[in-house]
């Protein structure tokens, strides 16, 4: 792997940026329920809740509900293993899928390159079988596809539908913050229709703590809906990945990160000051 040569420059500006920045603008709440944001008006999905936001420069703009939605949980058994979800993109369509944690296997971090030097972090949950997984159309109970075995969790900043990303935006908390789950065949899809390179790097989660770390994301995409906050140093798709299974690590929750621990953390790159040299740090890659 070749890592990155980043000017010192921009780490000063990046510090500057994560300590000033940590605030938004967002009314509450952020989003505003508006049916004409519908994906397809025709159609009566009972798991799409169109919206729009609700602050800010796009304060009135629809959200692209035809790419960007958050986990709907359909139901969950007592035992927290076996569930039904919604919102599952493949191949540019929403599905459910009945899960079983039982069947996960590993996890991976993945890295994408969006823009030269600038990645994209997200989460991709392998599972030991196809068992693991079903699939099934979101308005009736037809099973359509059985070599699904990975599943891909990304905590993504939404701009406003038809407008495209923008770093400076994205630090000036004018976006939406969406964590969506994918199909890695629709992610693998992606990715190669944009020319994106990707890498993966195996986490150090066993399959109990995999499981949870699928399950933590879930919820917290269910419960968040469409109405946080993305901020480009603070609260990223880097740092939100790690959220899932922080709690995990080395007795998290009786342990502060230092300040320059999550400025590592939270910025996106594959180079000697960033998420992986974070993760690589902490012993988190193996």
């Amino acid at each position: 792997m070749t890592e990155l040569r980043i000017p010192i420059n921009f780490y000063a500006m990046v510090t500057f940026l994560f300590l000033l920045l940590n605030f938004s603008w967002a009314e509450s709440p952020s989003t505003v329920f508006q049916p004409k944001c519908a994906c397809i008006i025709e159609i009566n999905d009972p798991f799409e809740t169109p919206v729009a936001f609700n602050y800010g420069k796009n304060k009135g703009l629809c959200i692209d509900s035809c790419r960007f939605r958050p986990v709907h949980i359909i139901s969950i058994d007592s035992s927290k293993e076996k569930f039904e979800l919604a919102n599952i993109l493949h191949f540019s369509l929403f599905y459910k899928a009945e899960i079983n944690l039982n069947h996960i296997e590993s996890t991976d971090v993945g890295f994408e390159e969006f823009t030269p030097g600038v990645y994209h972090v997200f989460l991709k949950f392998n599972f030991k079988d196809k068992k693991g997984i079903k699939i099934f159309d979101q308005n009736s109970k037809d099973q359509n596809f059985k070599d699904i075995q990975s599943l891909v969790i990304s905590a993504e900043g939404v701009p406003a539908k038809g407008k495209d990303y923008s770093l400076i935006e994205g630090a000036m908390g004018q976006y939406l913050f969406i964590t969506r789950i994918l199909t890695d065949l629709e992610h693998q899809r992606w990715t190669k229709s944009l020319g994106n390179p990707v890498q993966f790097f195996r986490l150090n989660l066993d399959e109990r703590k995999s499981a949870h770390t699928f399950l933590h994301a879930i919820e917290s995409s269910h419960l968040n809906g469409p109405n946080e906050i993305y901020q480009l140093f603070t609260n990223n798709c880097s740092t939100k990945a790690y959220s899932f299974f922080s709690d995990l690590i080395n007795d998290s929750k009786n342990k502060n990160l230092s300040w320059l621990q999550k400025i590592s953390l939270s910025i996106p790159i594959v180079g000697p000051i960033s998420t992986y040299s974070f993760l690589k740090n902490e012993k988190l890659i193996q």
